[in-house]
């Protein structure tokens, strides 16, 4: 790297530290969120939440109240799932920490990751879909708890069309476990229940587990982990 590039890349550092001190921060925030049923408070900036989510322009154009009280109450979502989106939008990364936001009991990683991932699909964050995707592929690999695994797994499959990357490495973990996988009541109650999991395990047993390469596949290119932009709004991750 030489001077110029090092100055370059000093300068994108202090740019990505500032939005991090954004984060949950007063100063010149213009909304509140209210995190999950336990209602969280959070202080944001609508500038900053829009470069990341048309979700909340949406609200806001729609005629909702919250275009006028600038609060948005969004009890039907996890406290913890939310808090982390939101350390996403500001910092690019999400804490893995537990406790994070109340002083109740927080998840398994796994599931976790799990329920971050189908938050960033509601709230269409791509970059934060790519990135728990990342953290679900690591994670899976020494994954022991088949419980927390069927939960997961119940959790990602519970949108429509989960991205390649992840059906790849659900079903490469549940190709690998699955003697002891369907000895669990939870597990074959997941595959009565949920027809794309069920599909998805059959082609794998069948040899045909590459989500990629399959020219049969059902879902829509899958975009997530190749491009996704985990840093903060005008950074690349490092």
């Amino acid at each position: 790297m030489n001077s110029k590039d090092f100055l370059s890349y000093c300068e994108q550092t202090k740019f990505i530290e500032g939005f991090a001190r954004l984060f949950n921060s007063t100063a010149h925030s213009d909304v509140t969120l209210y995190l999950g049923q336990n209602q969280v408070k959070l202080h944001a900036h609508y500038v900053i939440l829009s470069a990341r989510t048309h979700y909340f322009d949406k609200a806001k154009d729609g005629g909702f109240k919250e275009s006028t009280t600038d609060e948005f109450h969004l009890s039907e979502h996890d406290s913890y799932a939310l808090y982390r989106m939101m350390q996403y939008i500001y910092m690019g990364d999400y804490s893995h920490k537990k406790g994070l936001v109340l002083e109740e009991a927080d998840e398994q990683e796994l599931f976790m990751h799990a329920r971050v991932y189908v938050l960033a699909n509601y709230f269409d964050v791509d970059g934060l879909k790519g990135l728990c995707a990342a953290k679900i592929s690591r994670c899976t690999i020494f994954q022991e708890d088949l419980d927390s695994l069927v939960e997961s797994i119940a959790e990602i499959y519970s949108i429509r069309n989960p991205c390649f990357s992840m059906r790849q490495t659900i079903s490469t973990k549940v190709k690998k476990d699955m003697k002891k996988l369907y000895e669990k009541k939870s597990f074959r109650k997941l595959l009565r229940q949920n027809a794309e999991f069920a599909s998805d395990v059959i082609r794998v047993l069948m040899g045909k587990g590459n989500f990629y390469a399959d020219p049969d596949s059902d879902s829509d290119i899958d975009s997530d982990i190749g491009s996704f932009d985990a840093g903060p709004i005008g950074s690349s991750h490092i």
